[in-house]
């Protein structure tokens, strides 16, 4: 228990002394108050007010004039800055991106502090506070830009130097390089947490109506961004607001709608050429449904935000050739050696459809076919030939009921269900926030996104009557605290599971 203690206090420690560089889901207003000589004016009040939730937090100039508002969450803001002497100035309309450092500098003119002056939207083009380069997409962006499956993760290919590597490496990371680095090199955060798998990847994708801002840092990211020396991609979700917001959807794929694939045209016109009917087209029916609501629980303190989205898949492979056993081999194994694993599949899991004799027992034996290398009845049932004699009195029991014209494998198509592709899967998707400005000094938020993906690839391309389902569990929260001490000093303690 005092190791425990001990480790806790030098962890609250640790936060206090990291509270001013550790920043990464919030962002920064920084820049200078001067006079209309351009002189700064120290102790002047800057306040930084929230337009959707009216969050306010106010600083003071030092005493060369600078002032800096810290961990401020995305969105668009107001910015007021006065002092004796001087008129009011008001810039509004200015947005706030995850992870930088706006600066705002603002110039006061001489007159009452009642006077106030305007401006609207007035933010620098370029980022001058720190050296890394970064794409920034907003909320608007995602929400009209076309994706496949409706995967927020690909929009890392429209940021400079990323290259989508799909069918040509198989690492975790999205399919996608970054300026050359290895595709599990890239990492993953969703508001300020790790969202990224042992083996590199994401672990949960967010539902992409909750995704506020996509930022893809590409290159001098510091420290606090972990152990990831490709890219880092950092999303932060959606929270609620003053007024109540929300949406529905529903996307549909299907392949009534849908040209055939290249190789099944290709492979009906052999069909067509031979007098055989065309192959249909393969099954594709892909629904993603699902909607957002979100508003305030109490004005300008408590928020909430929540999503739920359903996807549901099904597809089939295009037909393709296979094999399988005979009806009287089945039988005969099943009569000979009851109580064999081969008995127990060919009797509870017979082959789903039948096709035309390919081999009998006596051709599969005469072509070398078999693991032991034997080409004769007489090589199974000599004792020598086996360590356990009583193999060769049940190989000799098997070819009893078992002539060697007898058909055993047959030649057929399959077309089997198939699993989930890429971005498009079966499961169902769900996400909660809550944001509490409790007191003027401090903000918390608590936020939780889950999924679960369903795969019933079939076994054996589906022919045997059984499938193999699988479930992902892919879960994603983060609890975020940031209490201020002074307009100077404010610590941020995050815990993410």
């Amino acid at each position: 228990m005092k190791k425990l203690q001990f480790c806790l206090v030098f962890l609250f420690l640790l936060l206090l002394a990291l509270s001013a560089a550790a920043q990464v889901q919030n962002g920064t207003f920084t820049g200078t108050v001067t006079d209309p000589s351009g002189a700064t004016i120290p102790n002047a009040k800057v306040t930084v007010t929230n337009l959707a939730t009216n969050l306010s937090v106010t600083t003071t100039t030092n005493s060369d004039g600078v002032y800096s508002a810290r961990d401020l969450p995305v969105g668009t803001y107001k910015i007021t800055a006065e002092a004796k002497g001087f008129k009011t100035i008001s810039n509004s309309g200015i947005s706030l991106n995850a992870g930088t450092i706006a600066r705002i500098d603002l110039k006061l003119q001489l007159g009452e502090a009642r006077e106030v002056v305007e401006v609207t939207g007035e933010a620098p083009a370029v980022t001058t506070e720190d050296s890394r380069l970064s794409t920034i997409i907003n909320s608007a962006q995602i929400s009209n830009l076309p994706l496949n499956g409706r995967n927020v993760y690909d929009l890392m290919q429209a940021a400079p130097g990323a290259v989508d590597v799909e069918g040509v490496l198989s690492e975790n990371g999205h399919n996608t390089v970054v300026n050359g680095l290895r595709e599990n090199f890239n990492g993953f955060l969703v508001n300020g947490s790790s969202n990224k798998g042992l083996s590199g990847g994401a672990v949960n994708t967010p539902i992409l109506d909750t995704v506020q801002e996509f930022q893809l840092l590409t290159l001098n990211q510091s420290a606090q961004y972990g152990n990831s020396a490709g890219s880092i991609t950092n999303l932060v979700t959606k929270s609620g607001t003053n007024n109540f917001h929300g949406s529905v959807w529903e996307f549909i794929r299907n392949d009534a709608v849908d040209a055939n694939t290249f190789f099944n045209d290709k492979q009906n016109a052999e069909l067509v050429a031979a007098g055989s009917p065309p192959n249909k087209k393969p099954a594709l029916r892909f629904n993603q449904f699902g909607g957002t609501l979100g508003g305030p629980i109490i004005k300008d303190k408590l928020f909430f935000f929540g999503s739920y989205q359903g996807d549901r898949f099904t597809t089939s492979t295009i037909p393709s050739p296979t094999s399988v056993e005979g009806l009287e081999f089945r039988q005969a194994v099943v009569n000979s050696l009851p109580n064999s694993v081969a008995a127990l599949l060919y009797s509870k899991f017979p082959p789903a459809i039948q096709g035309t004799v390919s081999e009998t027992v006596g051709d599969y034996l005469a072509n070398g076919e078999s693991g032991s290398g034997f080409t004769t009845v007489a090589e199974y049932e000599d004792p020598g030939n086996f360590g356990d004699p009583n193999i060769a009195t049940r190989m000799t029991a098997l070819f009893t009921n078992l002539p060697l014209t007898t058909p055993m494998i047959f030649n057929t198509v399959s077309i089997a269900p198939s699993h989930a592709q890429g971005n498009l899967f079966d499961g169902n998707e769900a996400s909660g926030r809550i944001d509490w400005n409790f007191t003027g000094k401090d903000r918390l938020f608590a936020q939780m996104a889950w999924s679960r993906q369903n795969d019933t690839l079939p076994a054996l391309s589906g022919l045997r009557g059984f499938t193999n389902p699988t479930r992902f569990i892919a879960p994603n929260g983060t609890i975020n605290w940031v209490h201020t001490f002074s307009p100077t000093v404010l610590n941020e303690a995050r815990a993410g599971y």
